[in-house]
């Protein structure tokens, strides 16, 4: 049987939406798990906003956490917010403010339909990009001290960070490309439009079902090659490098350093507490977007003459978003936890009373030399803080010579 007779408008009528592992079930009722969920997805949409706006405003209103660390936590705060406002608030939107439409139309018009699947690509491709780069800053900064000076600053940093938002961009171009608003005519129904993807596809006789079916080997290939070189392979390297700096930091410790307990010691416990603090952004990353990935992975490799998914696959893919979109949610939380400037930031956004910080100027000698540095001062109303801040600011000040 001659498969090609199959039409171009054959093909894009199927609405081939598997491609979209965050969709939901349409349900003709609305319950209180449904309900339930929504105020759970408003709650995380709301807290992350806040949360990483908050660390947005730390990080460009006070200049002792202008850090290339913090940059790069800048710009993973800067993609959170993109996927609240571009993915977290469409996905409410389509899965339960319009739930009770059992035709499951897409309300949200043709721009909304196009920039969502790019916006979460870019987004999760630059979240990645950023986590690696992170992982290569402290491993020479960690490993090679002596050349950290000359291959770490701010402006190489902010050149990275612009490379990562183009990659990131030039990686999701093709989801702007091939997803696309269908309109379709009932016949004794009004108008309604769908949102899905339009890759191109090849008709091939199957044996198994008698029949043509639509073969997506570019979508396949796109969604293969895009999660093995963006997810995975990205998290073979920071596993490497990070297993490298711990083994450098906690295991092979050099006698002098054993000895030092003034400012070595210091530097080093500095140097650790980041590491812990970006350890911990990576693993509530792995863990938060790995099902997603796999869900993905699986919509691809599954049988194309098959167009219905299982009925387990829609109720993992749920669980899976919602554990996407919170992973927004965790990295402010982590900030906080192992950063008091972060945490009071954060708290203060959040009481909306902004802090009063003082700058000092001091000067020490290091080994290399004399070196410039802020000190930071926050007044708060409780004077017990005023330690614990100045401590956290000595070890800030340790990280910028790392």
């Amino acid at each position: 049987m001659n498969c090609a007779v199959i039409s171009a408008e054959a093909q894009s009528a199927s609405f081939n939406f598997s491609a979209s592992v965050l969709e939901l079930g349409i349900s003709e009722e609305v319950e209180w798990p449904h309900v339930a969920q929504l105020l759970l997805y408003v709650t995380v949409m709301v807290l992350s906003l806040l949360g990483n706006l908050s660390v947005v405003i730390a990080v460009l209103t006070q200049r002792s956490m202008r850090t290339t660390v913090n940059y790069y936590l800048l710009n993973m705060a800067v993609a959170d917010v993109l996927i609240v406002i571009f993915c977290m608030w469409v996905h409410i939107m389509k899965v339960y403010i319009f739930r009770e439409n059992i035709l499951n139309a897409y309300k949200l018009g043709p721009f909304v339909c196009r920039i969502e699947s790019f916006a979460k690509m870019t987004c999760l491709t630059a979240c990645v990009l950023t986590l690696t780069a992170i992982s290569c800053d402290r491993f020479i900064a960690i490993l090679f001290p002596l050349h950290a000076a000359a291959r770490i600053t701010k402006r190489r940093t902010s050149c990275i960070i612009l490379f990562i938002w183009i990659v990131s961009a030039v990686v999701a171009l093709p989801l702007i490309v091939y997803t696309k608003l269908y309109t379709v005519q009932f016949a004794d129904e009004e108008e309604i439009s769908y949102c899905g993807s339009s890759w191109p596809s090849e008709a091939l006789w199957s044996p198994e079902k008698s029949e043509c079916v639509l073969v997506y080997t570019m979508r396949k290939l796109y969604y293969v090659i895009a999660t093995v070189t963006l997810f995975f392979l990205p998290i073979g390297v920071m596993l490497t490098a990070y297993s490298f700096i711990i083994w450098k930091l906690w295991i092979n410790r050099v006698p002098e350093e054993l000895s030092n307990t003034n400012n070595n010691s210091l530097h080093n416990r500095s140097k650790k507490k980041v590491v812990q603090m970006v350890c911990y952004v990576l693993l509530a990353f792995i863990v938060c977007w790995m099902p997603i990935q796999v869900t993905v992975l699986y919509s691809q490799f599954r049988d194309d003459s098959n167009t219905q998914m299982p009925e387990w696959f829609t109720t993992f893919s749920s669980f899976a978003t919602f554990l996407a979109f919170a992973n927004s949610l965790v990295n402010p939380v982590i900030y906080g936890g192992f950063n008091r400037q972060f945490r009071q930031a954060i708290l203060q956004l959040l009481k909306c009373k902004p802090t009063r910080v003082q700058e000092a100027r001091m000067r020490w000698s290091t080994r290399d030399g004399t070196m410039a540095v802020r000190r930071t001062v926050t007044r708060t109303r409780d004077p017990s803080n005023a330690i614990d801040t100045c401590q956290d600011t000595v070890m800030t000040i340790s990280n910028l010579v790392a």
